[in-house]
């Protein structure tokens, strides 16, 4: 799991010290630089009116990083900052259509699939057709295809940017007559 860089800046006059203090929120848990406690914590950052803090790896779920600036006395409320730490890919959609070769009249084709449900993030979805792949927030999803035989698959996205596996490879045939209108000017 790769962890972001918390960096900050605090202005004014007597700034000696930054102080954070990482909550796990499931339980209130609190960092001290190599251990977790229930009692609320503080340790310093890294530099002083410019600062950063690198957490360490830590396991899926939601935390709140506090930041405070303190001199000869700790003054003002605490900056905070809620994220989440998510690794775990989504589950992979299922298709329902086009399957099996079904015979599509038109050019424009409805891919649909029931999206995975994911307690991480919202989902976007990967669709491949015939190797040329776009994404769409939802299903179903209109594509244009050419006349003849297609395989198309969807994987699901989440914020985090974990992917799903593929869906399987479904077939369909696009079937679409070429219609010539007359221009009849007068």
């Amino acid at each position: 799991t790769v962890m972001p860089v918390f960096r900050g800046t605090v202005s004014g006059s007597g700034v000696s010290r930054v102080e954070l203090q990482l909550v796990r929120v499931t339980d209130g848990a609190s960092w001290t630089g190599s251990l977790w406690l229930s009692a609320a914590t503080w340790f310093p950052a890294s530099g002083t009116t410019a600062w950063s803090y690198v957490p360490p790896a830590l396991p899926e779920g939601a935390y709140t990083l506090y930041a405070r600036a303190g001199g000869e006395v700790v003054e003002g409320t605490a900056a905070a900052a809620t994220f989440w730490v998510d690794a775990t890919p989504p589950p992979a959609p299922t298709v329902v259509t086009p399957t099996a070769g079904v015979l599509i009249t038109g050019p424009r084709v409805s891919l649909q699939w029931l999206a995975p449900s994911d307690a991480g993030s919202p989902l976007a979805f990967e669709v491949d057709v015939d190797g040329w792949v776009r994404s769409f927030d939802e299903s179903p999803a209109l594509v244009a295809a050419r006349r003849g035989e297609h395989s198309w698959r969807v994987r699901a996205v989440d914020l985090a940017g974990n992917a799903s596996a593929w869906s399987a490879w479904h077939d369909f045939e696009v079937w679409a007559e070429e219609v010539f209108v007359p221009l009849v000017m007068r």
